[in-house]
C-alpha cells in the first residue's frame, strides 16, 4: 500500500525569512558594484567562450532571455572580458572623387590617422591659400608673363602687317575697330578717305573699291582666325608658367603628406590631388587679380566661400578610433535603416535645391562596430523596415553601401 504524504498549511510567519539588515555589510544597495558576471547560467557563459573564441566572419552571437534581466549589460561585460584581440580597428574617411565625383573614395587609416590626415589637410589648404597667390605676384613670375606677350605681341603684328601690305597694294588700309572687327579703307595720297570724299568717288571707282574689299575680306577671316589662335596659344603658354610655379610649391608639401601617411590608396588619393591643384589654380588666385569673367564665374560657384570653393579637398572622417584601447563594442538600441546602415544626409543650397556630397556621409553603428562587436535587438531589427534584408546582405558580402534612405 503506497503511503500518503502529510500536508499542512503552513503559517505566514513560518514562510517569512527574517534577515538582520546589519548582517549585510552595507547600509544601501547604492553601495554595491553593479553584477556583472552571468550567475547560474553555465551554459551561457560556455557559448560566449565559443561564440568569441571563433574568429570567423559568418559566426555570430544570439542570446534569448525575459526583458527586464540585464542582458545588454551582462552580453557587453562578458564581451569585454573574453575579448581575445586587443589590436584597434582602422579609422575610415571618405574624399573626393576627381576622376567619378559621384563615386567618393572610402580609405582605411590606422586609428588616430582620421583626424590627424584631415588636420594636416586643412593646415595644407591654407598654405597654399596663402603662398600661390604670392607666387603669382613675383617679380620672377610677372617678367616670365610679358615676356610671353611681347613674343605673342610680335606674332599678332606680323600677321596684320600681312594683311595691311597686301591692302596697301590696292591703296587700302586696314583699321581693326575694339570688338575684333577689320575696316578695309581707301587711302588718298596716303592718308585714309573721308566719308565725303568716298561719296565723291565714280561708280567705277567705287566698284573697284569694293571688288578690292572683297578680295580681303578672306584674307581677314583668316586673320582674325590666326589671331585667335595665337591668343589661345599664349593662355595655354601662361598657364604652363602658373603650372611651373606652382609645382614648386605644392610639390614639396604633397610629398611630406606622402611619406607621413604610408597607405598606397591615401598616396595615389594625394597624386590626384595634387594634380587638381596644378589644373585649378584659379581656386587659389585672389579675384582682383583675375580677369572679370573668370572672378565672376568663380564667386557664382561660390568662390567667395572658402568651405564650398575648397570642398572637393575636404576630409570626411566617418570613423574614429582615436579614443578607443579595445575593439569598439556599439550597443545599437534602435536598429533601423539609419542607424544600422548610415545615411547621405541632404541641404538646401542658396538657390533652393536639395543637394548632398561626400561630406553628408554619415556612418552607421555597422561601420562604427567594423573590427568588433555590435549588440543589437534582434525583434527591434525583424520589424524595421528592409534592415533584416540588406543585414544579412551586408554580413554575407563583407561589403557595405551607405546610401539616402527615404523610406
Amino acid at each position: 500500500m503506497t503511503e500518503q504524504t502529510e500536508f499542512r498549511e503552513l503559517t505566514a510567519e513560518e514562510v517569512t525569512l527574517k534577515l538582520d539588515p546589519k548582517s549585510f555589510g552595507f547600509k544601501s544597495t547604492q553601495e554595491l558594484e553593479p553584477l556583472t558576471e552571468i550567475v547560474g547560467q553555465p551554459r551561457v557563459v560556455r557559448a560566449l567562450e565559443l561564440g568569441t573564441g571563433i574568429r570567423h566572419p559568418n559566426y555570430h552571437i544570439y542570446l534569448s532571455g525575459l526583458v527586464g534581466t540585464g542582458r545588454n549589460e551582462l552580453i557587453t561585460h562578458a564581451l569585454r572580458e573574453r575579448i581575445l584581440d586587443d589590436s584597434i580597428p582602422d579609422d575610415w574617411i571618405y574624399v573626393n572623387n576627381f576622376d567619378e565625383p559621384d563615386s567618393p573614395l572610402a580609405i582605411s587609416l590606422p586609428a588616430g590617422q582620421g583626424i590627424q590626415f584631415r588636420t594636416e589637410m586643412e593646415s595644407l589648404i591654407e598654405q597654399l591659400q596663402e603662398s600661390l597667390p604670392k607666387a603669382f605676384k613675383e617679380e620672377d613670375f610677372g617678367n616670365e608673363k610679358e615676356k610671353l606677350r611681347q613674343i605673342y605681341r610680335k606674332r599678332g603684328e606680323e600677321v596684320f602687317d600681312k594683311l595691311q601690305k597686301q591692302a596697301g597694294q590696292h591703296e587700302l588700309t586696314v583699321q581693326q575697330m575694339p570688338n575684333g572687327e577689320i575696316l578695309f579703307i581707301p587711302l588718298k595720297d596716303n592718308r585714309p578717305m573721308t566719308q565725303e570724299e568716298i561719296e565723291k568717288l565714280t561708280p567705277e571707282e567705287m566698284q573697284e573699291l569694293e571688288s578690292h574689299q572683297d578680295e580681303l575680306v578672306g584674307m581677314a577671316g583668316r586673320v582674325l582666325q590666326e589671331q585667335r589662335e595665337i591668343q589661345r596659344q599664349l593662355s595655354v603658354d601662361v598657364r604652363e608658367v602658373a603650372r611651373r610655379f606652382a609645382i614648386q610649391i605644392v610639390d614639396p608639401l604633397v610629398n611630406e603628406l606622402q611619406q607621413k601617411f604610408k597607405s598606397p590608396k591615401l598616396k595615389d588619393w594625394l597624386s590626384h590631388f595634387k594634380n587638381h591643384v596644378i589644373n585649378h589654380l584659379n581656386l587659389f588666385r585672389d579675384t582682383a587679380d583675375m580677369p572679370p569673367q573668370a572672378a565672376a564665374l568663380l564667386a557664382a560657384e561660390g568662390g567667395a566661400d572658402p568651405e564650398l570653393r575648397f570642398m572637393d579637398y575636404r576630409v570626411n572622417v566617418v570613423v574614429d578610433n582615436s579614443h578607443l584601447k579595445e575593439p569598439p563594442i556599439i550597443v545599437e538600441d534602435a536598429p533601423n535603416y539609419r542607424n544600422l546602415f548610415g545615411t547621405i544626409e541632404r541641404v538646401v543650397d542658396r538657390a533652393g535645391r536639395v543637394i548632398t556630397n561626400f561630406t553628408r556621409i554619415k556612418a552607421g553603428s555597422l561601420l562604427k562596430a567594423n573590427g568588433g562587436y555590435l549588440i543589437l535587438n534582434l525583434m527591434d531589427a525583424l520589424i524595421e523596415p528592409f534592415v533584416w534584408k540588406e543585414l544579412k546582405r551586408t554580413l554575407k558580402n563583407q561589403s557595405l553601401e551607405i546610401q539616402i534612405q527615404d523610406h
